[in-house]
């Protein structure tokens, strides 16, 4: 019955590598290691998941976190995953919303930002670039219109990304200068920037897990 979780395991495992708190909150409450700030979902079956950490100072190990009772298919994954998560933060009482109190750029929002700048001239054609930008959109399957369409689905992601990027900042009690900062460099990079907001995120709920005797 648990066949088609295996077949899923490395989908699920790769989902998971988003969810580094819950991650870490499995292997701090239900693996009962102390001081990880690391983990990784290595698979997942009926029966459980195999789950490797990294420790404060650097030193790893793994933890199998079984499920009781066994899950009997696919469908029982998420809503288990779900309640195991709730036990874990309640029992290492995890903040919900820790404070944000840094701003931090990543290296690959100059490439976004860069895309989304070429983006923008490609869309506004300005003067002295207005031939030669022409010229590349002409020679491009739908021309003009491939570039402005480009542009507007750039565009709407990243307003909707920033949005988030707001409600974020706020529910975390990031104050006006920080939630300006975070914002606006989510409108100008998107989503290599509110990955960093949620690194930033995950990073202080599992600095908040108390230690468990």
């Amino acid at each position: 019955m648990s066949d088609d979780i295996k077949v899923k395991s490395a989908f699920l495992c790769s989902y998971m590598s988003n969810h580094q708190d819950t991650l870490v909150g499995y292997v701090a409450y239900f693996g009962k290691v102390k001081g990880a700030k690391f983990a990784k979902m290595e698979s997942i079956d009926g029966g459980g998941m195999t789950l490797t950490y990294t420790l404060a100072d650097k030193s790893t190990g793994s933890v199998r976190v079984s499920f009781d009772p066994p899950l009997l298919g696919y469908d029982e994954v998420r809503p288990r995953l779900t309640q195991m998560k709730y036990e874990a933060e309640e029992g290492l009482d995890m903040s919900k919303a820790p404070q944000i109190k840094t701003f931090r750029f990543p290296p690959r929002g100059l490439t976004a930002f860069g895309i989304v700048s070429s983006a923008a001239l490609a869309h506004y054609r300005p003067e002295p670039f207005t031939e030669f930008l022409l010229n590349i959109a002409n020679a491009l399957p739908g021309g003009v219109f491939t570039f402005q369409l480009a542009w507007y689905a750039v565009a709407a992601a990243h307003v909707l990304e920033a949005m988030y990027a707001a409600f974020l900042c706020g529910k975390h009690h990031a104050g006006p200068e920080l939630t300006l900062k975070w914002t606006f460099a989510v409108l100008l990079a998107g989503f290599p920037v509110l990955g960093a907001l949620r690194a930033v995120i995950q990073k202080l709920r599992i600095d908040s897990i108390k230690p468990r005797d």
